[in-house]
């Protein structure tokens, strides 16, 4: 078996509550692997071990798998009767079987060993406040992303220096500016609502220095050379009268070089009021910037 492209954590993508009662377990193997089941229980169905009790999950196959390029992504859900979950995963190749624990592999031989202390995967509780909620009106919703630097330039009076004319040919850079703005992305909601567009995702638009703008200087506020405050407003009015929403990309979990309260830690040290805040959050602290 290719131990190395097995794959599973109790947490994130691998394992989550779908909703209050379901419960999506995933896990990713080799091509290798011919089925998996998953054994699978409550983990106090036995008592509160640490006495010497025994604990016997139910096995369930998982039937369904995505191909990925060099591996296999197996997808069930399981309703816990308690909202928690102990578990354990049978893998099965053409001529072998191992059992896949969060510390590691157990060979039949070895499960068959009494005495043998296993660490099972735990899913301590489907807490209601990790559970996705997303509005309904998301799933009907046809979404139209922009980058609003490379849209449509509406207002030239506050194009960055250097801004390029618009070209169809021949590479482009991210350090090259063309002047898209919000009010071109105004003056095209026409055109995009009737494409059958009810939805906006907009890449960040606050303050910052490149043209993608992910280097963020101040979340507060609007980066001039897209507009004003006032301009989003209108944007967001003029689509709403549309019947299209509009959803923008927040990138607050990392920040750019001159945004202010790094400069003041670059600047002060420990004496600055936000390093504190920087070593709670463990931000990664780059030579040029926070990332």
């Amino acid at each position: 078996m290719d131990f190395n492209a097995v794959y599973h954590r109790a947490n994130d993508n691998y394992c989550y509550p779908l909703d209050e009662e379901q419960l999506v377990i995933n896990i990713r193997t080799g091509y290798d692997v011919k089925y998996v089941n998953i054994i699978h229980g409550d983990p106090f169905k036995s008592g509160i071990l640490g006495g010497g009790e025994s604990w016997d999950g139910e096995a369930l196959n998982i039937p369904f798998k995505k191909r990925l390029k060099n591996q296999l992504w197996w997808t069930t859900t399981i309703k816990p009767e308690y909202k928690r979950l102990k578990y354990y995963f049978e893998l099965q190749t053409e001529d072998e079987r191992w059992f896949y624990f969060e510390d590691g592999f157990v060979s039949e031989e070895q499960m068959a060993l009494a005495g043998r202390s296993r660490q099972c995967f735990i899913m301590p509780w489907m807490n209601p406040a990790d559970i996705p909620v997303t509005p309904a009106w998301v799933n009907d919703t046809i979404w139209y992303q922009i980058f609003p630097e490379r849209f449509c330039n509406g207002d030239p009076s506050n194009d960055p220096e250097g801004t390029l004319p618009w070209r169809t040919k021949g590479s482009v850079t991210n350090q090259e500016f063309f002047g898209g703005d919000l009010q071109g992305i105004i003056n095209k909601l026409d055109y995009i609502r009737d494409l059958g567009v009810s939805g906006l995702y907009l890449t960040p638009i606050n303050e910052a220095p490149s043209s993608h703008k992910y280097d963020t200087t101040d979340y507060t506020k609007i980066d001039p050379h897209f507009g004003s405050e006032e301009t989003m407003k209108t944007l967001v009015k003029e689509a709403h009268d549309r019947g299209i929403r509009v959803m923008l990309d927040g990138v607050f979990n990392h920040s750019g070089r001159y945004f202010a309260p790094w400069l003041d830690v670059k600047e002060k040290g420990p004496q600055s009021e936000y390093y504190d805040w920087f070593m709670i959050n463990e931000w990664p602290f780059k030579e040029d910037g926070c990332a």
